[in-house]
């Protein structure tokens, strides 16, 4: 309620009378279930007014704006230097959430949004994709469509392959390949749709890198305990980082496996977790007693009480879902607070250890690809690589050597 915020019966009538009045007790309720604070409670609820006096000459009410009058105004709102512009975005969040005003694109993307939620449809209609895979694609296929400005007509294998060579020059290996992957698709999608040349899948080039031709980056087992050690539970954020780390450190989980994880895939009496892997497989993991701990730790007295399935929430307004770039900050910050000089920062490191440690306590490849939920028992025997005493012992010496 508003009267919750402000006491003076003069600014409550003022408030009330203006253009947002109606909205503004709901309004307040969203901030604090969000988990906003009093003071930005406050400041949002003027923002709010300041938006609504800009609608008034237009004569019309909040709920009878065009997304075209909304532009209007939010460009008029941005040429004022308005010290609360962080309280009426939250007031159009807000009339947005409620359905009660237009949900506005971002102009620079709306020239090619059909395109792009055609093509994402189709991935989760034809291929079974998570929703993680296609906002990492989004980046990629952007860049593409505006290389051919919209129109896939204009697709050639020339400008394909320039487009992929240049953007190569200064990315990594696993970017590359992530992008060709993403432009893969897309232009599948594109084939089977009849929008443009069948042959131009072939154009693609691929990255010249063979597979699993690294060694697997893993720290020790009494690292992986020193990482853990350094999680202390004095705070709610302390208690959800916790949690998180031992689903890292003891199962072996990926970053967005965490993320995605639901209050239902608690088997709390059978002490199993029900996981969504890559390719929607799911799978049941045993639940260690020190993860279990963790997990009941947080839930039952850390986690904000709000309308929301996922286990783990975010710890400043709004509170909402994290996902899996939060896992793996909690990871590298977990890993470098206790002063390990890893080979990589970030949750995978993490479960790379997992089968390593597994390994080298004699468990069979088999058991350990159960546990990871590997699609191929290759990937897996990937990890036998790092026992290199072993492997010096089989070497079989050079052809020629004296």
């Amino acid at each position: 309620m508003l009267s919750a915020y402000f006491t003076r019966k003069s600014v409550l009538i003022a408030f009330y009378d203006g253009a947002a009045g109606h909205y503004l007790d709901n309004f307040t309720d969203w901030l604090s279930v969000q988990g906003y604070q009093r003071g930005t409670i406050r400041r949002s609820v003027r923002g709010a007014i300041k938006f609504a006096t800009l609608i008034e000459p237009l004569g019309t009410r909040l709920e009878e704006l065009t997304a075209t009058q909304l532009i209007e105004v939010i460009q008029l709102q941005s040429k004022q230097l308005c010290k609360e512009v962080k309280g009426y975005r939250l007031f159009l969040n807000y009339l947005q959430n409620q359905g009660i005003i237009p949900t506005l694109i971002e102009p620079k993307e709306a020239p090619f949004e059909p395109l792009l939620v055609e093509f994402e449809e189709w991935m989760l209609i034809h291929r079974g994709v998570t929703h993680s895979t296609l906002i990492g694609y989004r980046h990629y296929i952007n860049d593409l469509i505006l290389e051919f400005n919209g129109k896939p007509k204009l697709l050639s294998a020339k400008k394909l392959r320039d487009l992929i060579t240049k953007r190569a020059e200064n990315c990594c290996i696993a970017t590359t390949k992530c992008r060709i992957n993403a432009i893969r698709m897309f232009i599948k999608f594109l084939i089977s749709n009849g929008y443009c040349k069948s042959d131009l899948n072939d154009a693609i080039p691929a990255v010249a890198h063979w597979k699993l031709s690294s060694l697997p980056k893993y720290i020790q087992p009494e690292e992986i305990e020193r990482v853990i050690a350094c999680c202390s539970c004095s705070s709610a954020l302390e208690k959800r980082n916790k949690a998180i780390i031992l689903l890292l450190a003891r199962l072996g989980m990926r970053a967005g496996e965490i993320a995605g994880l639901q209050l239902n895939d608690i088997d709390w009496e059978n002490s199993s977790l029900t996981v969504m892997g890559k390719n929607r497989c799911e799978a049941k993991l045993p639940i260690p007693q020190d993860v279990g701990d963790a997990l009941h730790d947080y839930i039952s007295t850390a986690r904000p009480a709000i309308n929301n399935s996922n286990i783990f929430i975010t710890n400043q307004a709004p509170l909402l879902s994290i996902t899996r770039y939060a896992v793996k900050h909690v990871a590298a910050k977990a890993i470098r607070k206790a002063g390990i000089d890893a080979p990589s920062f970030g949750s995978h490191v993490l479960r790379h250890s997992v089968a390593t440690a597994l390994l080298r306590h004699g468990t069979s490849l088999h058991a350990i690809s159960e546990l990871l939920r590997h699609t191929s028992i290759e990937t897996t025997a990937h990890y036998a690589k790092v026992d290199t005493t072993l492997l010096l012992e089989i070497v079989l010496p050079w052809p020629g050597e004296i």
